[in-house]
C-alpha cells in the first residue's frame, strides 16, 4: 500500500521541473554553440595561417590579414603600417573599406589615433563601442571614415620579437564585446603576421640582391666580351646599370680621347635621341 505520508508533487513542482530541465537544455545548446564556434575558429586560424606562409610579400601579408579579418571577424574597414629601417613613421602596407581621404601613406607614431597608440605602446586598444572610442580619442568625431564603420575598434601592434614591425586597425559596424579569448587568438594571428612581414623583408631583400648580383655579372660579362666594340660595350653597360637601379632613363657619357669628343649613350627612352645628339663634338666633359 502506498505511503500515506509520501508527498505527492503539486503543479508548482512540476512548473519547477519544467523550467529547470528548459534551463538546463538551453546551458547544453549554448556550450555545444560554442564548441561549433571554437571549431570553427580553429579551422579559419589554420587556413589564414596556411594563407600567411604562402604570402611572399609584406602586401601579400596585409591582404591575408584583411581578408581574414573581414570573412571571420566580420571587421568593416581595417589598415595595416608597417616600419621602416631608417625613419620613426609607419608606411601605409595595405587598406580595405577606406575612403581615400583616411588612406593616409605616412603616420607619426605620435599620431593621436588608436592603430600609432599601439604601435608606439607595442599594446593591443580594444573599443567596445563608438563612446569609449571618443572617450580616448574626441576628436575622431570628426574622421573621414563614416560613423557608421568605427562602431567598434581593435587597434594591435605587430611585433616580432624585439623589433616593431608596424600596427593594424580593424573597426566594426556595430558594437561588440572582445572577450578574453577572442584577444588572446587575435594578439597571436598579429604574431604570426609579424613573423609573415619579417619574412617576406628577408625575402625582397634576398631576391633584390640576386637581381643586383646577376646584373653586375652581366656587365662585367659584356666589358669582357671581345667580339663587342666600344661603342656595344657602352651601350650594353648602360642598359644594365640602367636596370640595376630600377631607373626609367639612363646615359653614358665617355670622351674618345684626342679629338676632345663626347659621346653620349642613352638607354629606355629612345626618343631622347632626337632631342639629345648621340655624338657632341667638342663638348667638355664638365658640361
Amino acid at each position: 500500500m502506498p505511503d500515506p505520508e509520501a508527498t505527492v508533487p503539486g503543479p508548482h513542482d512540476g512548473a519547477e521541473l519544467e523550467r529547470a530541465l528548459r534551463e538546463s537544455i538551453h546551458r547544453l545548446q549554448e556550450s555545444e554553440a560554442r564548441e561549433r564556434a571554437g571549431a570553427r575558429l580553429m579551422t579559419e586560424l589554420q587556413q589564414g595561417t596556411a594563407e600567411l606562409a604562402a604570402a611572399l610579400t609584406a602586401g601579400g601579408v596585409a591582404e591575408v590579414l584583411l581578408s581574414f579579418s573581414e570573412r571571420v571577424l566580420g571587421a568593416a574597414a581595417g589598415v595595416v603600417y608597417v616600419t621602416r629601417d631608417g625613419d620613426d613613421m609607419l608606411h601605409l602596407l595595405g587598406a580595405r573599406n577606406l575612403p581615400a581621404t583616411a588612406k593616409m601613406t605616412e603616420l607619426s607614431l605620435d599620431a593621436a589615433l588608436p592603430l600609432a597608440t599601439a604601435a608606439r605602446t607595442r599594446t593591443a586598444s580594444w573599443f567596445e563601442s563608438y563612446e569609449a572610442l571618443l572617450e580616448e580619442y574626441p576628436h575622431l568625431v570628426d574622421a573621414s571614415t563614416p560613423r557608421e564603420r568605427i562602431q567598434a575598434v581593435a587597434a594591435i601592434p605587430l611585433v616580432h620579437g624585439a623589433r616593431l614591425v608596424g600596427a593594424f586597425a580593424l573597426s566594426f559596424a556595430h558594437s561588440r564585446s572582445f572577450a578574453e579569448v577572442d584577444k588572446v587568438w587575435l594578439e597571436s594571428f598579429a604574431s604570426q603576421c609579424a613573423l609573415a612581414v619579417e619574412r617576406a623583408r628577408l625575402y625582397d631583400a634576398e631576391r633584390e640582391a640576386r637581381r643586383e648580383a646577376e646584373t653586375l655579372f652581366h656587365i662585367s660579362e659584356s666589358l669582357k666580351a671581345e667580339q663587342l666594340d666600344l661603342e656595344a660595350l657602352v651601350q650594353r653597360t648602360t642598359d644594365e646599370g640602367t636596370q640595376l637601379v630600377g631607373a626609367n632613363f639612363g646615359a653614358f657619357r665617355y670622351n674618345l680621347g684626342p679629338a676632345n669628343a663626347e659621346v653620349d649613350r642613352s638607354t629606355r627612352w629612345p626618343w631622347l635621341e632626337d632631342v639629345v645628339p648621340i655624338a657632341m663634338e667638342g663638348v667638355p666633359l664638365d658640361v
